[in-house]
């Protein structure tokens, strides 16, 4: 079972983690909260912007010279669904060796944290906190973004290596020359005049031009593309991850399929949406062993408002 209201809420309803599991011993309960089930923000709602900004992630995104920014998709609401399936597995693994089901514990608030990574460590390490650097890597130049004739490209001269043939391929052998840039800390040191030098010249050529010239080199590079050019990219479309699903009340629906797949095979076909509570009944007789009596006289009760009376009614 997975719930994501605040502590305390499926107790007052009778369906704690002790009524349930005295009802079903193997149960395994998954709670999805914004800061915990204990400590003393567990009360607070969570919503993926507060946790964006709670967890130090928009404080250290966005541009140096501008406010803290969010990321452009609801990265807390998905990190932590993406966790919270991790530890449900695990859990169904451990119930698999000893019987035992249990409940887990997945907040926001921590699975966002986790995401900080080298950067609490350089906290951790310094006492000092990261601060924002836009597309700015703090030890490796150029590796960053970059505004063509026609668009935006990111491109990471990683390593000594890539810097001997990025010279090359911008026209500009001379660079290597330079003590300013020779290695890579010093090209660091010095991003802000090499990066004067490469925005006239990755100007002059278009983003395909570019991303040609550059992969050519094996020099990493890629394009920053809309959500639109992603949709319909051929990577993407050739591996099966863009599918189309029939909805009853929708329609024919794109979207992009789950990114798991098992050897050489697409991902599977996916189920439409649910509507609102067309598995009511099917969900509480098979798990709570719920008779069709009782199932009745739930939804005459209004247990479930209005729309719920008819979906409860309906056939399993």
């Amino acid at each position: 079972m997975i719930e994501n209201f605040r502590p305390g809420t499926l107790d007052r309803w009778g369906l704690g983690f002790d009524a349930l599991r005295a009802r079903r011993p193997d149960i395994i309960l998954c709670s999805i909260t914004g800061f915990g089930r204990t400590g003393a923000d567990a009360g607070r709602p969570g919503y993926d912007l507060i946790l964006q900004g709670e967890c130090g992630v928009m404080d250290i995104t966005g541009d140096p010279k501008g406010p803290p920014t969010k990321v452009g998709t609801s990265i807390a609401d998905l990190v932590t669904g993406l966790y919270a399936s991790h530890s449900v597995l695990a859990a169904l693994m451990r119930k698999s060796r000893t019987g035992e089901g249990g409940r887990v514990d997945v907040s926001m608030l921590d699975a966002m944290a986790s995401l900080l990574t080298f950067n609490a460590g350089m906290y951790f390490a310094t006492g000092q906190s990261p601060v924002r650097r836009g597309n700015v890597h703090p030890t490796i130049s150029p590796y960053e973004t970059f505004e063509t004739g026609d668009g935006w490209i990111n491109v990471g001269v990683a390593n000594d290596k890539f810097w001997v043939a990025f010279c090359d391929v911008i026209g500009r052998p001379d660079l290597r020359e330079d003590v300013r840039f020779e290695t890579a800390p010093k090209r660091a040191a010095s991003r802000n005049e090499l990066v004067a030098i490469l925005i006239p010249i990755f100007a002059q050529g278009s983003r395909a031009d570019w991303l040609q010239a550059l992969g050519a080199a094996g020099i990493p590079c890629g394009a920053i593309k809309s959500v639109g050019e992603v949709c319909e990219t051929p990577q993407l479309t050739q591996r099966g991850m863009v599918q189309s699903v029939r909805h009853p009340a929708a329609g024919d629906v794109r979207f992009i399929a789950r990114p798991t797949r098992f050897g050489d095979e697409p991902p599977a076909p996916s189920t439409p949406p649910p509507m609102l509570g067309e598995h009511t009944r099917e969900v509480l007789a098979e798990w709570l062993g719920w008779t069709d009596d009782r199932l009745e006289r739930f939804a005459v009760e209004g247990a479930f408002g209005d729309h719920g009376r008819s979906f409860v009614r309906s056939p399993m």
